[in-house]
């Protein structure tokens, strides 16, 4: 497909996709139901991420009620002050995992860092070194 097709179909479905919101706001629907219910979206929760606290208290602050792989995926964002590309080394991830275990709930578990790549929160571009994708905060994504 050529750049000036792939252009005219975007187009095609900006304009379909305009009609069907101006269709659907003239519905009495939408007056009971809000759009983000409608189109299954959540937003993500706006958090303010501040990197020079102290690694525990950065982990207790933002580790509360989110899985294995978005805490995870919370170490490597400190470590690196949320830079998206900048690697780290799973070995010293599982090294901070592991003297926080009361914070995080249990040992780490290598299954975390393959879920977080699985979501492309995370992404590796060799063996064992893992870096932020600019997905990341959807870590904080309501469920």
């Amino acid at each position: 497909m050529n750049k000036e097709r792939i252009i005219q179909k975007l187009r095609h479905i900006k304009a379909f996709t305009e009609e069907c919101i101006t269709e659907l706001s003239s519905k009495e629907i939408l007056k009971k139901i809000p759009i983000r219910k409608l189109l299954k979206v959540q937003p993500i929760i706006p958090v303010k991420i501040n990197f020079d606290m102290g690694e525990r208290a950065f982990i207790k602050k933002h580790s509360k009620s989110i899985s294995g792989p978005k805490k995870f995926v919370l170490i490597l964002a400190y470590l690196v002050k949320g830079e998206i590309g900048k690697e780290k080394s799973l070995e010293e991830i599982k090294r901070h995992w592991n003297k926080m275990t009361s914070l995080l709930k249990g040992k780490f578990n290598p299954f975390y860092s393959v879920t977080a790549k699985d979501n492309s929160w995370v992404d590796s571009k060799k063996y064992a070194f893992y870096f932020l994708t600019s997905d990341w905060k959807e870590i904080f994504r309501k469920k």
